[in-house]
């Protein structure tokens, strides 16, 4: 009997592990810097939403809050809303479209956005020029990799550069010992 219980809840858990084998490995969770506030990617959802807000834009966008909606790939190509914020307006949306350049790294989106009047909430018209026809979302983690790739190479052409100095017999050539150094002193203070 006990035989029996223990061979069910092994294929129960084979089956299970099989299934989410199965499922697609959920990448959400990609944090990417727009000017200065920390954004998390939701491919899932198709958004990017503001997790940590840059303080010139509190109490004018909220944690949360989407900075992008629509389709987006990871890595991929995008294409869907932005939106333009004002304070004591409600915010606009615009289309934008653009993909991830993995030179910068991170996304680049572009799109004609709304402009509203000097001293009010009306859209004027849209222009393709200024900080909000391209927007770009510089990839954290990526940025944190590439960082740390470049210090690693750094050290290790240190240390290659180091070994090939110290291999050359001639190596000490152009520096002189502590009795030369005591030497030079003793006779530049006569």
């Amino acid at each position: 009997m006990k035989l029996a219980a223990i061979l069910t809840t092994l294929a129960l858990a084979l089956s299970a592990t099989a299934v989410s084998a199965q499922q697609p490995d959920d990448q959400d969770g990609d944090l990417f810097n727009h000017n200065g506030s920390i954004i998390v990617a939701q491919y899932r959802y198709g958004n990017l939403r503001y997790l940590q807000v840059k303080p010139s834009l509190r109490g004018l966008v909220d944690q949360g809050m989407a900075a992008f909606s629509g389709e987006i790939e990871r890595r991929g190509k995008v294409h869907g809303t932005a939106y333009v914020f004002k304070k004591g307006c409600p915010f606009v949306p615009y289309e934008v479209n653009g993909a991830y350049d993995p030179s910068i790294p991170g996304y680049v989106m572009t799109g004609a956005y709304p402009v509203r009047e000097k001293n009010g909430c009306k859209v004027v018209g849209y222009s393709d020029k200024g900080k909000n026809a391209r927007l770009v979302f510089v990839d954290i983690g990526e940025s944190e990799r590439r960082e740390a790739k470049a210090k690693k190479a750094a050290e290790d052409a240190y240390v290659e550069q180091v070994y090939e100095t110290e291999s050359d017999p001639n190596w000490m050539d152009g520096f002189i010992s502590s009795e030369e150094l005591e030497r030079r002193n003793r006779k530049g203070n006569k």
